[in-house]
């Protein structure tokens, strides 16, 4: 069957090799779920949402800033969580996230 013409779960039509991994991103996510998985573990947030450079940045930032003086890493950590927050509030219901080939 023709790419341009099948579709996903959602309803969305599936276009082209990152089809799969855009079902993801089309669901809605939960803004309390991302800032709760955030304090959990650093970019856990960011990886709830489908963001894993943010997600790998933002842990390694804090992991650093933990290991160096505790109180920089406390204070990333607290952006991140906001950030995972208003990043899953901002994202339209059945929007569908950017897909990079080879990413």
């Amino acid at each position: 069957m023709n790419d341009a013409l099948r579709e996903d779960a959602t309803g969305a039509p599936a276009v082209g090799r990152g089809a799969r991994r855009s079902r993801l991103s089309a669901l809605r996510r939960s803004p309390d779920l991302a800032a709760v998985l955030a304090i959990l573990l650093p970019g856990a947030g960011h990886l709830y949402l489908g963001r894993f450079r943010a997600a790998l940045g933002w842990f390694v930032a804090i992991l650093v800033g933990y290991w160096a003086v505790f109180f920089p890493g406390l204070v990333l950590h607290g952006i991140s969580i906001g950030a995972a927050y208003r990043a899953a509030r901002t994202r339209p219901i059945g929007a569908l996230a950017p897909v990079r080939d080879g990413a």
